[in-house]
């Protein structure tokens, strides 16, 4: 999944999947639904998706669904989520300490 679209890592991580797919500029600005020219604006770091294309460009380069919530906030289901990236979300969302219990 992409880093949201006010990280810092944004523009790279985006560059990265997309040459991962084999995809062009053109090609993911089809997919998604937006100008063929955006996507090398954002991995410039020129401009940044809406929400909503941040959650497509995520569908299209990992056939991920990010979810919206009551909040508006843009968050991806953790059900096959790793450990990683779920201590990473965690932390994100300013979780210090968890317990865990197997029965």
């Amino acid at each position: 999944m992409l880093p949201f679209m006010d990280d810092p890592d944004f523009p790279m991580a985006l560059k990265q999947a997309r040459i991962h797919s084999g995809i062009s500029y053109a090609e993911l600005g089809r997919k998604v639904g937006i100008a063929p020219a955006m996507p090398a604006r954002y991995e410039r770091g020129e401009s940044q998706p809406t929400e909503m294309t941040w959650h497509k460009l995520n569908q299209v380069l990992f056939g991920e669904s990010a979810v919206v919530d009551a909040s508006g906030e843009v968050s991806k289901s953790l059900a096959s989520a790793t450990v990683v990236e779920l201590v990473e979300e965690l932390k994100k969302r300013g979780v210090s300490k968890v317990e865990l219990h197997f029965d």
